[in-house]
């Protein structure tokens, strides 16, 4: 699965690459332990951005729950269903578009709806 997300990820401007990792498991018996893994590691020529996609991330729906390490975006697939993956690509490139908008840019959509929920 790692490949073909990957090679996904680039058909659609959004590079990447496989990294060795760590998933921490654990509460209760285990706490803190750790479990070597393969991460999906986003690259990104803003590193500004990073923090903007992982939270781009978060409010996808479904909620894709990702972390920063060395400045890089990383999915831990370990709880991904392999089934899964063309979802998780099609959220992984709407987060890192959007994340690379203007900053001050809000679609209109966002506005109306705030607008509309006020009034009522």
């Amino acid at each position: 699965m790692p490949r073909r997300l990957t090679a996904r990820l680039a058909s659609s401007g959004v590079r990447s690459e496989i990294v060795d990792g760590y998933s921490t498991i654990g509460g209760g018996s285990a706490p803190g332990s750790a479990l070597p893994t393969r991460l999906i590691a986003l690259e990104s020529d803003r590193a500004p951005a990073t923090p903007q996609v992982e939270a781009a991330l978060r409010r996808a729906a479904p909620p894709v729950i990702a972390r920063i390490e060395d400045g890089r975006v990383v999915l831990d697939l370990r709880t991904i269903p392999p089934g899964e993956d063309e979802l998780l690509a099609t959220l992984v490139v709407s987060a890192v578009t959007r994340s690379t908008q203007r900053p001050d840019f809000v679609p209109a959509t966002l506005v109306l709806g705030a607008r509309r929920a006020a009034r009522d």
